[in-house]
């Protein structure tokens, strides 16, 4: 699906700052059941390549997880 087709659904997009790797299914499904299509984990987050790994393995087919590099100015 494209970016288009996602935001169409919600146009807001869930910026998972701040959340550890326990914590990213739970509030991550929470989100996709109030309607939030897209989530993204800043790599500034701690261990954001775990929140990552644990957001592909989650069965959360109706959410869109991303990542990004937080701009430093």
């Amino acid at each position: 699906m494209e970016l288009k087709s996602w935001l169409a659904r919600c146009p807001l997009i869930a910026i998972l700052r701040g959340v550890r790797a326990d914590e990213v299914a739970a509030i991550a499904a929470a989100l996709e059941a109030a309607g939030i299509a897209i989530v993204e984990v800043p790599l500034n987050s701690p261990d954001p390549l775990a929140s990552i790994a644990t957001l592909a393995m989650a069965a959360l087919p109706g959410l869109l997880a991303r990542s990004r590099v937080s701009s430093l100015t």
